[in-house]
């Protein structure tokens, strides 16, 4: 006859090799070294917790890590307690804060959907709708905006003439390229001047004209 397959016990095979009580334990804890706890515990057998007992032994907050994980300091995060975690993202060493990435890097998964997109204010700079470059000078006189945002070309023409341009002078772009904002580039013209060529573009929508 066919025995339990488990050291020192002659009970006879059941299924897998194992006696039923050996087979219990592998299917229910996939181990046959498995031992139920004293029933007389009355609080958490991990180490400096003094919680009382709900289960296997343990608290109910280790019980349910080790439900879940199969190890009582693991959480299903994946945080093993008392052992630091850092930010999956190569060369960051920032500590963990969610999904596997710090701060910084969640923050910017959550808004782009990619941890690693590209962070404007490490240059201060970005484009508009519009095309045109916005740089960051949140103390600068002549800054309107509550963001401390102004185009590009009309800051480094400002800054050439010594004044604020008035709302009725463009800075024109003499190649055409927007984010081309050498001085040498740009010259000053009148609104109506700069509409009556044919370098201007019109919204379809509203027939705003820039």
């Amino acid at each position: 006859m066919k025995g339990c397959k488990v050291k020192d016990c002659d009970i006879k095979h059941h299924s897998k090799g194992f006696c039923s009580k050996h087979y219990q334990r592998f299917k229910a804890h996939g181990s046959t070294d498995y031992k139920k706890p004293f029933y007389g515990a009355t609080t958490c057998r991990i180490e400096g917790c003094d919680t009382k007992h709900y289960g296997n032994g343990l608290c109910a907050k280790h019980y349910y890590r080790w439900k879940t994980t199969g190890d009582p300091n693991k959480t299903v995060s994946g945080t093993i307690f008392g052992v630091a975690r850092y930010c999956e993202i190569e060369g960051c060493e920032e500590k963990h804060f969610g999904k596997g990435y710090c701060k910084r890097h969640y923050k910017t998964w959550k808004r782009h959907g990619d941890p690693l997109k590209y962070i404007r204010r490490k240059t201060g700079k970005h484009l508009n709708g519009e095309g045109y470059v916005l740089v960051t000078k949140p103390n600068h006189k002549w800054v309107n905006r509550k963001d401390g945002y102004i185009l590009e070309h009309r800051l480094v023409m400002q800054e050439h003439l010594g004044r604020k341009l008035t709302s009725k002078e463009i800075v024109h772009h003499k190649n055409g390229n927007r984010q081309d904002n050498r001085l040498e580039n740009l010259e000053v013209k009148k609104i109506h001047k700069h509409h009556a060529g044919s370098d201007y573009h019109e919204c379809p929508k509203c027939g705003h004209k820039y």
